[in-house]
C-alpha cells in the first residue's frame, strides 16, 4: 500500500472534512518490556471515539484498506540507510546486532521493542498518508493520533521515537504548501524536528514544553531560533511545573496568534501531547483538557488546513480523553462530559468523566518568568519579515468554485483580478494568494543537516 490513500466510499455530512486515519490493531505494538504504552492508548483513545458516535462525522481511513505502511524508500527520504537496515533486524535477528545498539541510539532512554520497525512503518505511513489528504484537498483536518513521535535524528533513536514521521509529514507537505507551521504542544521538546529544519524558513516551528534539570530531551531554549534561512524561524516557550492553563493565556495563545500572522503558513501540523495535563507525574505541569482545547481552537482559528498527530503521554486514559475531545471539536460535535458504556469503560474510573481536573501543587512559572519567555518569543517574531496574506480555508474553497464556474457573458473579472466574472469577494483572496507565489516563485528545498544548537 506504501503511503497511498484512497478515497473511501461513505462520506460524512458536509461541513469540516475531517478525515481519521487508524489502524485496528495498533494494539499490538504496545510492549510491556520496552515500556512502549502509545499503541494502548491509541487503542483506548479509538474505543472512545466510537462510543460517542463521531465516526458519523468523519471520513474513515482504516489501515490496510485506504493506507499501508511507508516503505523503506519513502522512510529514506530523512533516515540513513545504515540506520533503517538496523531497525529491520530486530525483530528477527536481535541477538546477532546487539552489540550494535550503541551507535544506533542518542540517548540511554531508547529501549527497542521486538516489532519497532513494524510499528514505525504503520505510524509513519499514517502520518504521511494524513499530510496527502491535505495536499491533495481531500481533507480541512487530517488526523493520526498514532503519530507524532518528534525526537528520532536521521540516523539514531531518541526516546520513544524510532522514526520521525512528523519529519516525513513535514516533507509530503512542503512539495504543495510553501510554508508549514509546526507547532509542539508537550512535556518533551520537539528536538528531531526543531533540528530537521533549523535552517530554513519555510518551516516554523514553535514548541511548548518542559524544560528543567534532567528532564528528557534538554533542548528547546530560548535563544535557539535558528540559523542560516532559519533564522527567527524557531520559537520554544519552556516551562516550568505547575504549568497551567492562565500561563496558557499568558504565554502560549499571544505568541500564536503572532506568528501566524507574520509567517502566514499555508498549512499547520500540530503535535499534542497529553502529558501536558493535569495528573502526568513524570512532567508535572498542570492543564485542563478544556484549557487544552483553546490551544487547538486557537491553532484551527488560523483557518488552514491542519495535520493532528498525537505526540506522548503517560496516562492511558488521560490520553483517550484529550484526543477524542480534539477529535469532537474537529468534528465540531458538542460531545457530553459523562463517559458512554463502553468495552473500555473502567479505564475512566473513578469519575467516569471526560474532564480532568487540576491537582494541589505548587506553579513554578512566575508571572515574571512568563513575560520573559513571551516577550523573546515576541522580539523574535519580530524579526521576522512579513509575508503576504493567505486566505483561510473557506475563502479559498470559494475562490476555487468560483474560479471554476463557468464565466457569466458579458461580465468582466472583478478589480482584484478573479477570473470568476462575477466580482465575488472571494476572488480577492485568489489573488492574495497569487502574489504571495509571486512572492517566492522559487521553492528552496528544506536543508536537513543536524546544526549545533544554541545554549539556552
Amino acid at each position: 500500500f506504501g503511503s497511498a490513500i484512497h478515497s473511501p466510499a461513505a462520506m460524512p455530512p458536509p461541513g469540516r472534512r475531517v478525515h481519521y486515519f487508524h489502524d485496528e490493531n495498533i494494539g499490538v505494538h504496545a510492549s510491556v518490556e520496552a515500556s512502549q504504552r502509545k499503541p494502548h492508548s491509541v487503542r483506548l483513545t479509538d474505543e472512545l471515539i466510537q462510543a460517542y458516535g463521531l465516526y458519523a462525522h468523519m471520513t474513515v481511513c482504516t489501515y490496510g484498506k485506504y493506507w499501508g505502511a511507508l516503505s523503506e524508500q519513502e522512510i529514506g527520504k530523512f533516515h540513513t540507510d545504515a540506520y533503517l537496515q538496523f531497525l529491520q533486524q530486530i525483530e528477527y535477528n536481535g541477538h546477532e546486532i546487539i552489540d550494535e545498539a550503541a551507535s544506533f541510539v542518542l540517548n540511554n532512554s531508547v529501549c527497542f521493542s521486538e516489532t519497532a520497525w513494524t510499528y514505525s512503518q504503520i505510524y509513519a505511513g499514517g502520518s504521511v498518508a494524513a499530510a496527502s489528504s491535505l495536499t491533495r484537498g481531500q481533507a480541512d483536518v487530517a488526523i493520526n493520533w498514532i503519530g507524532g513521535q518528534t525526537h528520532a535524528r536521521r540516523d539514531c533513536a531518541s526516546g520513544f521515537s524510532y522514526v520521525n514521521d512528523v519529519v516525513l509529514a513535514v516533507l509530503a507537505l512542503l512539495p504543495a504548501y510553501e510554508r508549514v507551521l509546526f507547532v509542539n504542544i508537550d512535556a518533551c521538546h520537539s528536538s528531531g524536528v526543531e533540528e530537521a529544519f533549523f535552517t530554513t524558513d519555510r518551516v516554523m516551528c514553535i514548541s511548548l514544553h518542559c524544560k528543567r534539570p534532567g528532564f528528557f530531551p534538554g533542548s528547546g531554549g530560548v535563544k535557539d531560533t535558528g540559523q542560516e534561512a532559519g533564522n527567527y524561524h524557531n520559537i520554544n516557550l519552556p516551562v516550568r511545573e505547575g504549568f497551567c492553563d492562565s500561563d496558557i493565556e499568558t504565554l502560549f495563545l499571544p505568541v500564536l496568534q503572532a506568528a501566524a500572522g507574520k509567517y502566514q503558513p499555508h498549512v499547520v501540523v500540530c503535535c499534542a501531547g497529553t502529558n501536558v495535563l493535569a495528573g502526568d507525574r513524570l512532567a508535572g505541569l498542570n492543564m485542563t483538557i478544556d484549557g487544552y482545547k483553546r490551544c487547538i481552537r486557537a491553532l484551527m482559528d488560523i483557518g488552514r488546513p491542519i495535520l493532528l498527530l498525537g505526540s506522548s503521554g503517560h496516562s492511558l486514559p488521560n490520553s483517550a480523553r484529550a484526543w477524542c475531545s480534539f477529535t469532537a471539536m474537529a468534528c465540531e460535535v458538542p460531545i457530553p462530559n459523562e463517559i458512554p458504556k463502553h468495552d473500555c469503560y473502567n479505564y475512566y474510573a473513578p469519575t467516569f468523566r471526560l474532564g480532568v481536573p487540576t491537582v494541589a501543587m505548587d506553579n513554578a512559572n512566575t508571572p515574571a518568568s512568563l513575560e520573559a519567555t513571551r516577550k523573546a518569543a515576541l522580539a523574535t517574531i519580530d524579526k521576522m519579515y512579513q509575508r503576504a496574506p493567505v486566505p483561510k480555508i473557506a475563502a479559498a474553497r470559494n475562490a476555487a468554485a468560483a474560479a471554476a464556474a463557468p464565466r457569466v457573458p458579458g461580465k468582466a473579472p472583478n478589480a482584484a483580478g478573479g477570473a470568476c466574472g462575477g466580482g465575488c469577494a472571494a476572488c480577492t483572496c485568489g489573488a492574495a494568494y497569487a502574489s504571495e507565489q509571486q512572492l517566492q516563485p522559487h521553492l528552496q528545498q528544506p536543508h536537513l543537516q543536524q546544526p549545533h544548537l544554541q545554549q539556552p
